[in-house]
């Protein structure tokens, strides 16, 4: 199983402000967590610190500028967080979670499409 470092849920929402649109600066990124946290400044800079030295974002620095670029997919995080939430907190019992989860979620009707190739392919016998 592909192993990411374990980024918080404050650390996340960073990530989401950089994986909008990257490379990005600090301010950049600040502005567009604004609408959503109150978060000061330094705040900001120290998280972006730790998901440097996590290996989760690059920075590069140009006319005193520093730059961020993910080293990680989005999809790629979503997914190995997705596969080891479900292999710890499920175990043999994914199915009626499964259930409740997509009963709970709105749909699209190309999410739904999306979910019945997906289940037509597992009932075939193919790995996704």
């Amino acid at each position: 199983m592909e192993k990411n470092p374990p980024i918080s849920n404050s650390e996340w929402e960073v990530m989401e402000a950089v994986w909008v649109k990257h490379p990005a600066t600090a301010p950049e990124i600040m502005s567009r967590l604004a609408g959503q946290q109150e978060w000061k400044e330094q705040t900001i800079r120290t998280m972006l610190t730790r998901l440097v030295k996590k290996n989760v974002l690059s920075c590069r620095t140009n006319s005193k500028l520093q730059s961020y670029i993910p080293l990680l997919h989005r999809d790629q995080v979503v997914r190995t967080l997705s596969r080891g939430f479900f292999a710890k907190i499920l175990k043999k019992a994914s199915a009626p979670v499964l259930v409740e989860l997509i009963r709970s979620t709105e749909l699209s009707p190309d999410d739904i499409e999306s979910l019945r190739q997906i289940l037509l392919e597992k009932q075939k016998g193919k790995k996704s």
